[in-house]
């Protein structure tokens, strides 16, 4: 397990194996993505694993910075923090930030009206329960149909579609082609959705054929797993 873990790399650190984080990990699986888990509960472990007997675990607490070290947070590409506790995911935010400046912090925030001062611990983005499960409400009652779409791409068994993001690497093939010419749809079967520049926080939705592609870019697509690992590979520096 040791030897496993310590030979990942660009991977992604889930710490909590509860209710709300099982779903997280089935996802996780379900996206062909390389983790692993630390859990402090030999209960949740011993469930993890019944369920997913080859899974990367640590049982330890997530928020001790040897632990963080040994699941290789050092060279990891996103950390979730979902913890029991506000306070611990707090602690876990600033630990991991502090060991590495690069990585992508997803927090869970118990209280909406912590967000901000989870960003500024060094999350990158905070995911409120309670405010989520209201929007959710919400949509339910405005946009079922929707929100029914989502559940079933999302929740389906065998992930046949996903919407995912894939980043324009400098050096790929695709710098400087526009979308009509970098045969995106032709050659992997992905439908672009939208764009966001790497210069800007604004998505530009339904893409038109003369948009130009450059490095940085951010190409939000809607497709199969295997069709979203051909964009990347294609998106990847030659």
């Amino acid at each position: 397990m040791k030897k496993r873990i310590a030979s990942l790399k660009n991977h992604y650190i889930v710490c909590g194996a509860g209710n709300v984080e099982i779903h997280v990990i089935n996802e996780m699986i379900s996206a062909k993505q390389d983790f692993v888990v630390i859990e402090i509960s030999e209960e949740r472990i011993k469930r993890l694993t019944e369920e997913h007997p080859n899974i990367l675990y640590i049982q330890a607490d997530a928020t001790n910075e040897n632990i963080l070290k040994t699941a290789g947070i050092e060279h990891a590409k996103g950390l979730i923090a979902a913890l029991g506790t506000d306070s611990q995911n707090m602690l876990l935010t600033v630990t991991a930030r502090f060991l590495n400046q690069n990585l992508r912090i997803v927090a869970r925030c118990i209280e909406h009206s912590l967000g901000p001062k989870f960003k500024l611990s060094g999350a990158d983005s905070v995911v409120s329960a309670n405010f989520i499960g209201g929007m959710r409400i919400a949509s339910e009652m405005l946009r079922p149909t929707v929100v029914n779409f989502l559940d079933k791409m999302l929740r389906a068994p065998d992930p046949t579609t996903r919407f995912e993001e894939v980043t324009v690497s400098e050096g790929s093939e695709l710098v400087g082609k526009t979308l009509a010419k970098a045969r995106i749809g032709e050659r992997t079967g992905l439908t672009v959705v939208a764009i966001k520049r790497a210069d800007s926080e604004h998505f530009y939705y339904n893409p038109k054929g003369d948009t130009e592609l450059g490095p940085g870019d951010v190409l939000v697509v809607i497709g199969g797993v295997d069709q979203i690992q051909m964009l990347r590979e294609i998106s990847s520096s030659s």
